[in-house]
């Protein structure tokens, strides 16, 4: 597996293939391995993380790693604070810079924010700033989009466009297959631990692809006709949850949907759209006071 300097290379694999082995690897969690790591031409073999990010490799992994009882700025600049002639921490030079980073990266937050207070999604750029703020020659995302908006993904990816025309080697992750795709430069397939094959994104089709991922050749044989019935389950309306923590804010807001018998009905939404809260609120378990009415097989529900 290589990364050349100015690419963005998607690694892909089903769970289990060895993709974060990989990347635990390059980045220094895991130091006891065979074979060789070169970086820049050199051989290496880190010591720990902290060694793995000095040599110029950063790795965004999908568990946030911020500090929530701290700022924005002091997140930024965690472990490589900005200090003065007398060895002090230089709060507004971090802050003035923290806000140039996260103007670049398109956050309107306050470099003077708690993390705490701040949505999930929010708190998964951060990192991303935080790691894209290190002058890394190898920048590694692992899943990056899994709690981004599609407005923040495209911010993302701009940044992500930016850091290859600067000659960075960046490392993807990801089970999308838009993402990959729409970024990928070259693609690697890992299968049980080993290395199926390297790739130019144009030489592999979206079918190849899934046929390396699994490894075999996978047939659409039609869709299942639904065996939904006319008859209610379940029905929702105006169903709104409460926020105790905030006068006047909801976490459910006036949702409505209805469940047939012989019926699958999906719920989606980005981690804090209120899909959860939904749910507990069905199962009498609300965080908050209710609205609404909730009728299940046409008796009213309580």
């Amino acid at each position: 597996f290589d990364v050349r300097p100015g690419e963005i290379h998607v690694l892909a694999g089903e769970n289990g293939a060895g993709k974060s082995t990989l990347v635990n690897i390059l980045s220094g969690v895991h130091t006891d391995f065979g074979g060789t790591l070169f970086l820049r031409g050199e051989p290496r073999r880190f010591s720990g993380p902290a060694d793995a990010a000095h040599a110029g490799i950063a790795t965004i992994h999908q568990e946030l790693s911020l500090v929530p009882t701290l700022s924005v700025a002091d997140n930024l600049f965690l472990g490589r604070e900005r200090v003065d002639r007398w060895g002090r921490v230089d709060f507004r030079a971090q802050e003035e810079e923290a806000t140039r980073l996260l103007l670049e990266a398109g956050l309107e937050v306050s470099p003077r924010h708690v993390v705490a207070e701040l949505p999930v999604s929010t708190q998964q750029m951060l990192e991303i700033v935080r790691a894209l703020a290190r002058s890394a020659a190898v920048i590694i995302l692992d899943e990056p989009t899994s709690a981004l908006s599609e407005r923040e993904a495209d911010t993302l990816f701009a940044r992500l466009a930016a850091l290859r025309a600067q000659g960075r080697g960046i490392v993807y992750i990801t089970h999308r297959m838009d993402e990959i795709y729409r970024l990928a430069d070259r693609i690697t397939v890992l299968r049980d631990g080993s290395h199926v094959g390297t790739d130019a994104a144009d030489d592999l089709p979206p079918e190849e692809l899934v046929t390396r991922l699994v490894g075999r050749a996978l047939t659409v044989a039609g869709t299942t006709p639904g065996r939904a019935g006319p008859e209610e389950a379940l029905r929702v309306t105006g169903l709104s949850v409460a926020d105790e923590q905030a006068l006047g804010r909801r976490l459910v807001d006036d949702v409505s949907f209805c469940l047939h018998r012989g019926e699958i009905l999906g719920l989606a939404g980005l981690q804090g759209s209120g899909a959860s809260h939904v749910l507990h609120a069905l199962y009498g378990d609300a965080v908050g006071p209710l609205a609404g009415t909730v009728t299940l097989e046409g008796r009213p529900f309580a």
